[in-house]
């Protein structure tokens, strides 16, 4: 069974009507042309037809553009009565390795940089830039997450001891703060920037 169509406006309905009324008329002028012999009577219906023609066309235009107007708008509240996009099962899957690996490798940022606040705040820096290039990865997240884990402290140059031990160590007492992360300063731009990990 199908759909019914949704019931027009009273505009539209009074313009659909006119419409009407316009080919008619025209319809009669032209039968009266059409009769006729006289040259200037033939003239005169023949200006009269064109009017009314014209007038009908606009008649058709603005009848077709409150029709447009009440799809769109019926199209729109059916888009708000539509239930929420459920993500897809990527984004999930990024999303929940995002949290682990900064659960996890928060843990060895931690571990490695006791007592050492400066380079623990530009490791997590250096972590959350680089995250955000990792995640756009379509095999982002597919590993194993121990093998994921071992990944990423690598390319941090932290101990690979501490993230195989990942799992054991204390969630960290710190929250990166975001107002420490700052560009070098002209001053600083020949200055070695300071080891990542202990270099024993």
């Amino acid at each position: 069974m199908s759909e019914a169509s949704p019931p027009i406006s009273p505009e539209e309905a009074m313009l659909a009507r006119l419409a009407a009324l316009d080919v008619s008329l025209a319809e009669r002028v032209h039968a009266v042309a059409m009769a006729a012999t006289d040259a200037n009577e033939i003239n005169s219906l023949g200006r009269t037809y064109q009017g009314l023609a014209r007038s009908m066309r606009q008649t058709l235009a603005l009848q077709a553009k409150l029709k447009r107007e009440r799809e769109r708008e019926q199209a729109g509240r059916a888009a708000d009565a539509r239930p929420a996009a459920h993500p897809s099962p990527d984004d999930v899957r990024t999303d929940v390795r995002i949290d682990d690996l900064q659960d996890a490798v928060g843990r060895v940022i931690a571990a490695a940089t006791d007592g050492a606040p400066e380079r623990r705040e530009q490791l997590f820096d250096r972590f959350d830039r680089e995250m955000d290039d990792w995640a756009t990865d379509e095999l982002f997240g597919l590993q194993l997450l121990d093998d994921h884990v071992r990944e990423v402290c690598r390319a941090l140059d932290l101990p690979d001891d501490l993230a195989a031990a990942w799992r054991k160590l204390p969630d960290p007492d710190w929250t990166p703060d975001p107002a420490a992360f700052r560009a070098p300063e002209p001053s600083d731009a020949a200055a070695e920037p300071p080891p990542l990990t202990d270099s024993g």
